[in-house]
């Protein structure tokens, strides 16, 4: 939550995760994201408190019913934060 606030008002521009670093995340972005031609960005928030922490960005382009979603979780590995 504090790492989300504090990128939001300063504005910050924080590092974009690349899901083809990892296996595992490669795996679930091909299984459930790349089938629903959503646009994914995941951001590395760590910086606030070196406890890994990512914001997810989810855009829908096909519609403006629902055109972004936006979570944020910490975990003890960047990849399950993710």
């Amino acid at each position: 939550r504090d790492a989300f606030m504090l990128t939001w008002y300063n504005r910050l521009s924080l590092p974009q995760i690349n899901v083809n670093a990892s296996p595992r995340l490669k795996r679930f972005y091909e299984r459930y994201i790349k089938p629903t031609s959503l646009q994914l960005h995941l951001v590395d928030m760590t910086v606030f408190s070196g406890i890994p922490s990512v914001l997810a960005v989810v855009r829908n382009p096909h519609t403006n019913l629902a055109p972004f979603a936006i979570g944020a979780a910490s975990s003890y590995s960047i990849e399950r934060a993710c």
